[in-house]
């Protein structure tokens, strides 16, 4: 498992991930500029956040063709996966539900061109179209 991004919990997690003796199967590198090297060999994208705007690292995921699952937090990752249509959706803080969606997920996964197509839908040309047509300037 592989845990990128830094955050200030990050020595409790590490306390942890030593405790149940995982040191040879999760690696935290930290922050990465570029994430895509990282999507394009995962199996599997997970997003447990308890607070998202628009979760852009879900549609970046998606474009790679991966799997999501997501906590279903107020707002973004329902919306990228259409209420649980693109990637699975668990409450948040609910440990259990996200452990059965990784699985279920990794037994079951989405066709990648399907999860590549709906990256689509949230591209920068796509917003740029709608967002002309608002003013009526396409």
């Amino acid at each position: 498992m592989i845990i990128l991004g830094e955050g200030s919990l990050r020595p409790e997690l590490e306390q942890l991930i030593s405790k149940l003796e995982l040191c040879d199967a999760v690696k935290l590198p930290g922050f990465v500029l570029d994430p895509y090297p990282w999507y394009l060999e995962a199996d599997l994208f997970v997003l447990s956040s308890q607070y998202e705007g628009f979760g852009n690292v879900i549609v970046e995921a998606m474009e790679c063709g991966l799997p999501v699952v997501s906590t279903d937090c107020k707002a973004g990752p329902s919306e990228i996966l259409n209420g649980g249509e693109y990637g699975k959706l668990v409450p948040v803080g609910d440990v259990n539900a996200l452990a059965k969606a990784m699985l279920e997920a990794l037994s079951e996964p989405p066709s990648p061109d399907r999860q590549k197509m709906r990256a689509t839908e949230f591209s920068i040309d796509r917003a740029s179209q709608i967002y002309l047509k608002l003013f009526d300037l396409t």
